[in-house]
């Protein structure tokens, strides 16, 4: 607690008479001592006291950051006052609005702003520089009583709203801070300390504990090489950035000139933005061994939540640093999306409670009532920051929450992409925003600067770039890769906060695309006039100039994407007056191919060349190089988990690690953490969460594994590579693209591609098991006879149909193939995976869940007589694989995990109808219809794409065939395991929430 007389002026006035003779302030050829400076703030308090200042009141500073500035804030406080900074940049009329809310008994400026400062009739102004009448004053015996409790200063900020807001901060609030922060670091007679950004709130801090400020001219701070000259010449050994500042040094010169000009520096403050991984490593390659880079979080409502050495503190493989544990007095709670409950731990917008929180806003009740709110008995400022608090009390800030955007339903947030720029693209800078015509057509656009030697290449006209889209795609999923693109030179700094400067970025130019109208024959049409109709379309649904297009460009390069490619393929069927089945776009991605298939040239047909039988030859390299080591999964030290981002991934992997002891770990293949924009702990991590999975609080036992499924040794370097392959015990292979609309070539990167690489990463080094999750997807379907549990899938290579069970099948294929050399496996061939049958979480892209969703949004569901409902609980699913494979014995087999009775939808539908979840049933047309209707009312892309590609899911539906399960009926009750009841309870469990 801080006594009720503690005040700011009077602990400074205690430092310059223990160390009167120190220099206090340095200001270019000027400077101060300790007891120089005492006596003048004197004068000037007693001054401010003649006329009329007293305590609570405001004294107004309007000049440019000096050594008289700091005589004006402190002689201020003398007087009882708190002193209200003027921003010398603010326009006049905002400056007079601030003046005429303010309230100013006097403002205290130069001779050379006195025509501004006087903005107000009633305000008296003092020109310290002129007018020295100010320094003959005497004090007086009965000095003003100011408490803890009394006005120190009232700082202006617009925050994100650029409505301006004076924030009343008590003197117990700013020595509360102080206080907290000096356990950090603080100040002895010598150290010098430089001082501008947040002048206000950096210059006090060293003057109370016998420290030199060196104020940094205005005209050097946003200069990043006269600002290193400043750090040099002056032998600085603390000073404060923010992160764009301080991105904006290190990109200003060589790392060895830097090391020069920055040795003397001790301690470096970050404040004002998030601080991501990879500026901390750029600057700890400067700045001595020595040096402590401490990572500050501060709100000008909070004063100092916390604050962290960068250097000491675990960061658990984050890409964004943690600003600390809270400091003493203060207590942080986090409103998680959704809830009116404040959480101690967890995801959600940051509140903060405690001694440094601020009287409230000037003049400015309404805004009180919204910001500064009663929770829980305690009162707490709602800061619109993104957090994350751990269960150690580590905040993470992520960004606003208006950093985090929704893009066609999916939340991303911004800086995550900017991360993925500044770490993988030859990017020194980035900043990613959005435009949008409404909230339904909304696109990314990145702004880059360019790191020297970077060969990414950007068409200024189009702002689009091959690329940069390439690399981005390594690391991102596609709702992240931005659209558009726009190279600068630097990225703009607001000169008052040193923050980055979004309003100040250049405009994007929109394309001006007018609707395609006329209607094109494509058989009487020629293919140059069928070229030229689907530039205009493709710039119509892209937003990209016709004439800047190129006919050999993939429109998924382009920015395209599922839901763009729906619109697309609408566009086109208007246009040509063709019925298309929605695969075209991925048949043929550009616009030459989509032409010669339009004008019936099937030759183009990417299918048409493929041999099964040939893709699914397993290259002849890849064979186990010794004898096999067959761990059991407790056995395992070190298990490779691929696809723990996915639904039956993460499920898999929480039940791996709540069944394996606490030395297991757990690698995981995932592409970069940064993917996600959340910057928790690891992707793995966040999708755990995401599910709820109690597998998150065993955290510390996954190692993210930062590649990509499609690259060569997964992308990662040659050692790292060995050393993993060197490690692992087992492995769980069931990352797949599963996508039912991609042709075999769009599903083949991955999933046979992928597969291919798992099994040579198996043969490497030493010899380990695989468990490999394929698809009940690689049977025709249509046979009479079971399908059985074996191996004998060759001969129906020429019978599989649709992009994702081809390629299924090739995977299992080359899995066989890898077994007949000698690598243990085990196969696992599940139906569709339903929902949780307790909590009744569910894969939200499951498509017979999309067909209830939209029955539910629709109000009516549809007469569907021959569709039957197949799934098996994601729960039983992965409890059966996970108990399988603690026995090797097991491997060598495959096991169809399919329900044999599926669930007739009729018996769904007509509970939907009879409990009220839907008014009627209604003929499949009609119920197609009633979704195309409410698709458009809604603009609705992801319903249009349901009623678009529900053609290609209903043999799903229909399907008949029977799966052999009697091998995994009979390891059952070995495994304590009897087969879940799927029913009409189970399948409705997930939308009635029990």
């Amino acid at each position: 607690m801080i006594a009720t007389d503690v005040c700011i002026h009077g602990l400074f006035k205690a430092q310059a008479a223990e160390t009167p003779d120190a220099i206090a302030v340095v200001s270019g050829s000027e400077q101060l001592t300790y007891s120089e400076l005492d006596r003048a703030t004197d004068s000037l308090g007693a001054y401010l006291r003649h006329h009329g200042v007293s305590p609570d009141d405001r004294v107004g500073v309007l000049m440019e950051t000096c050594q008289d500035y700091v005589v004006a804030c402190i002689g201020a406080l003398k007087a009882g006052a708190a002193f209200v900074p003027l921003e010398l940049d603010s326009p006049d009329h905002l400056l007079k609005a601030i003046v005429a809310e303010a309230k100013p008994k006097v403002v205290i400026t130069k001779s050379k702003h006195v025509s501004r400062s006087g903005l107000g009739a009633d305000v008296h102004v003092l020109a310290l520089d002129s007018d020295r009448s100010w320094s003959t004053s005497q004090a007086e015996s009965d000095t003003p009583v100011v408490t803890s409790e009394n006005l120190a200063f009232v700082p202006y900020t617009s925050g994100t709203t650029g409505d301006p807001k004076g924030v009343m901060q008590t003197h117990g609030a700013v020595v509360s801070s102080y206080l907290g922060r000096y356990k950090f670091s603080s100040y002895q007679v010598g150290d010098r300390v430089a001082c501008n950004i947040f002048f206000i709130w950096e210059f006090l801090r060293p003057l109370l504990r016998g420290g030199t400020v060196y104020v940094i001219p205005d005209e050097v701070i946003f200069l990043p090489r006269a600002l290193t000259e400043f750090i040099s010449e002056n032998r600085i050994s603390e000073v404060l950035f923010t992160p764009s500042l301080l991105q904006g040094v290190l990109n200003s010169a060589d790392a060895g000139d830097l090391r020069r000009q920055l040795e003397s520096l001790r301690v470096v403050w970050l404040n004002g933005e998030v601080v991501t991984a990879s500026l901390v490593e750029q600057a700890s390659n400067v700045l001595s061994d020595a040096a402590r880079v401490l990572n500050t979080y501060s709100i000008c409502e909070t004063h100092d939540v916390c604050t962290v050495d960068l250097k000491e503190c675990d960061w658990d493989g984050r890409d964004v640093c943690p600003v600390g544990l809270p400091m003493d007095g203060v207590k942080v709670r986090v409103l998680p999306e959704g809830e009116s409950s404040l959480a101690a731990m967890g995801v959600g917008e940051l509140y903060i409670s405690g001694s440094g929180l601020a009287r409230g806003y000037l003049e400015r009740e309404d805004l009180d009532k919204q910001k500064f709110l009663q929770m829980g008995g305690e009162r707490y400022y709602a800061t619109g920051d993104l957090a994350e608090v751990d269960y150690q009390g580590m905040v993470t800030i992520s960004g606003r929450n208006d950093s985090m955007v929704k893009i066609r339903g999916y939340s991303v947030y911004l800086s995550g992409i900017e991360e993925v720029l500044r770490r993988h693209c030859d990017v020194l800078d980035a900043v990613v925003t959005t435009e949008a015509e409404d909230e339904t057509n909304k696109r990314l656009i990145a702004y880059v600067v360019r790191k020297p030697g970077a060969a990414w290449r950007l068409d200024a006209r189009s702002g689009t770039s091959k690329d940069l889209r390439n690399l981005l795609e390594r690391y991102l999923p596609h709702f992240m890769v931005p659209s558009r693109y726009m190279e600068l030179d630097e990225l703009p700094i607001n000169q008052q906060t040193g923050k980055l400067d979004r309003k100040s970025l250049p405009n994007f130019e929109r394309t001006e695309v007018r609707a395609f109208s006329r209607v094109v024959n494509p058989e009487l049409a020629t293919t140059a006039e069928i070229r030229l109709a689907l530039r205009e379309l493709w710039a119509e649904v892209l937003g990209i100039e016709k004439g800047s297009l190129d006919d050999d460009w993939s429109f998924f390069e382009l920015g395209g994407h599922s839901l763009s490619g729906l619109e697309l393929t609408l566009a086109m069927e208007r246009a040509f007056g063709v019925k298309l089945q929605a695969t075209e776009i991925y048949d043929y991605q550009t616009i030459n191919r989509l032409a010669a298939h339009l004008g019936g040239d099937r030759s183009s047909s990417e299918a048409s060349g493929i041999s099964l039988a040939e893709e699914a030859r397993l290259h002849p390299g890849i064979a186990p190089a010794g004898g096999a080591s067959c761990t059991s999964l407790s056995e395992a030290a070190s298990v490779f988990v691929t696809g723990a981002t996915g639904f039956v991934g993460a499920f898999l992997l929480d039940e791996l690690l709540r069944s394996t002891n606490q030395d297991t770990r757990f690698y995981c293949l995932v592409r970069d953490k940064a993917a996600q924009g959340m910057q928790t702990t690891n992707r793995v991590l966040d999708t755990l969460r995401f599910y709820d999975l109690p597998g998150q609080a065993l955290s510390d036992r996954i190692v993210p594994v930062n590649g990509d499924l499609t690259q060569r040794q997964f992308g990662l370097e040659d050692g790292e590579f060995n050393r993993l392959a060197e490690s692992i015990d087992l492995i769980f292979h069931c990352a797949a693209s599963v996508n039912y609309v991609y042709n075999y070539e769009a599903s083949k990167p991955h999933t046979v591609g992928g597969t291919e690489e798992v099994l040579k990463f198996a043969c490497h080094a030493r010899t380990k098991p695989v468990i490999y999750v394929s698809s009940n997807g690689i049977f025709p379907g249509g046979d009479a006879t079971p399908y059985l549990e074996n191996r004998e899938i060759g001969g129906w290579a020429n019978r599989m149909e649709g992009g994702y069970n081809q390629a299924k099948w090739v995977a299992e294929m080359l899995v066989w193939s890898a077994e007949s050399r000698g690598l243990p496996v085990c196969v696992f061939r599940p139906g569709n995976v339903g929902h949780h049958s307790v909590t009744g979480v569910v894969n939200p892209n499951d498509f017979q869940t999309l067909i209830m969703k939209a029955c539910l949004r629709a109000g009516c569901a549809p007469q569907a007589p021959d569709w039957l409902f197949e799934m098996t609980p994601v729960d039983f699913l992965v409890g059966a694989i996970a108990r399988i494979s603690d026995d090797p014995s097991h491997l060598g087999s495959v096991y169809n995990i399919v329900q044999g009775n599926p669930v007739p939808a009729d018996q769904v539908f007509g509970y939907m109808q009879g409990n009220g979840y839907v008014a009627e049933r209604v003929p499949i047309e009609e119920w197609l219809t009633k979704l195309g209707d409410l698709a458009d009312r809604e603009s609705d892309l992801e319903l249009k794409m349901l009623v678009q590609s529900l053609d290609s899911v209903e043999g799903y539906l229909t399907d008949t065939s029977v799966y052999d399960v009697s091998r995994f009926s009979e390891v059952l009750p070995g495994l304590g395991m009897t087969p879940p009841a799927v029913d009409v309870d189970y399948v409705t469990r997930f939308f009635r929430g029990s």
